[in-house]
C-alpha cells in the first residue's frame, strides 16, 4: 500500500483505528439495509432503532458540529477537468480519469462502481449489467489500472477488466478501506483494447466516508473508551 507520509498529521496507529471504526459502521449499515435488526411495532421504533445501531454524527436529521462529524459521501471520476464528466475511448486508445477530495475532510473509501456508456449507432447506450446477453452487459477489452496519485500509492500490478468491478446494484467492497487526505487525487488509467470495434464512455463512482483529521482524538475515544 506504500510507505507512510512521515508529515501525516495523524499517525498511522491512528488511522488504522479510524479504519476499523468505519468498518464497523459499514457494519451496522449493511444489518440496517438486510432488515437483520428488527424494527419492533410501535411508531417510533425505527427511530429507536437507529439511534440505537448508529452513532449520533450518522443519525437522520442529525448535523452536529462541523469540526467533529462523520458522513457519507461519494466522489464520480472526471476528464481533464469536473466539467468533462466523462471520457470518450476508441479502440487502441486510453485516457485518465480522476477524482479529487477536496480540502473539506479527508475520504475514507469503501466501495467502488463503475458506469459505462456504449457508442451504438451514435447514441450513448448504457452497458447494463443485468441484460442476459453479454454483448450488451460486458465493456468487452475495456481495462483499468488504480492508483493514489498524492501517496504513489498503486493498488494494482497489472490492469483488470472493468467489468470485474461492481455495478451501482452491486458494488465492489474493499476488504480494507482506502484512507485519501484532502487534496488527493485518486487516478484510474483506462484503456480499450485495440482491435475492438467499441467506443466507450466509462466513469468510477467512489463511495465511502468523509471525516475531519483535526477531530481524530475526540472520535477515537468514542472507539476505544
Amino acid at each position: 500500500m506504500g510507505r507512510p507520509d512521515a508529515e501525516s498529521a495523524i499517525p498511522r496507529v491512528a488511522q488504522m483505528k479510524l479504519v476499523d471504526y468505519v468498518k464497523s459502521l459499514e457494519a451496522q449499515n449493511r444489518l440496517l439495509r438486510q432488515g437483520l435488526i428488527p424494527n419492533g411495532g410501535g411508531g417510533n421504533a425505527l427511530q429507536s432503532n437507529l439511534n440505537a445501531s448508529l452513532p449520533p454524527e450518522l443519525r437522520p436529521g442529525n448535523v452536529g458540529n462541523l469540526g467533529n462529524v462523520i458522513w457519507p459521501y461519494y466522489f464520480t471520476t472526471f476528464g481533464q477537468n469536473p466539467q468533462q464528466p466523462s471520457v470518450q475511448l476508441a479502440p487502441g486508445t486510453s485516457q485518465v480519469v480522476s477524482f479529487v477530495v477536496t480540502q473539506e475532510a479527508a475520504f475514507i473509501m469503501t466501495q467502488l462502481v463503475k458506469v459505462v456508456h456504449q457508442d451504438v449507432a451514435g447514441i450513448s447506450t448504457y452497458k447494463d449489467p443485468d441484460d442476459f446477453d453479454v454483448s450488451v452487459s460486458n465493456a468487452n477489452g475495456l481495462s483499468v489500472v488504480m492508483r493514489d496519485a498524492s501517496s504513489t500509492r498503486d493498488f494494482m500490478q497489472n490492469p483488470i477488466p472493468v467489468d470485474s468491478i461492481g455495478d451501482p446494484g452491486n458494488p465492489t467492497v474493499f476488504p480494507t478501506p482506502m484512507w485519501i487526505k484532502e487534496n488527493g487525487r485518486m487516478e484510474f488509467f483506462v484503456a480499450n483494447a485495440p482491435g475492438g470495434a467499441n467506443t466507450y464512455w466509462p466513469k468510477f463512482i467512489a463511495f465511502g466516508y468523509r471525516i475531519r483529521t483535526d477531530a481524530y482524538e475526540k472520535i477515537l475515544s468514542a472507539v476505544t473508551g
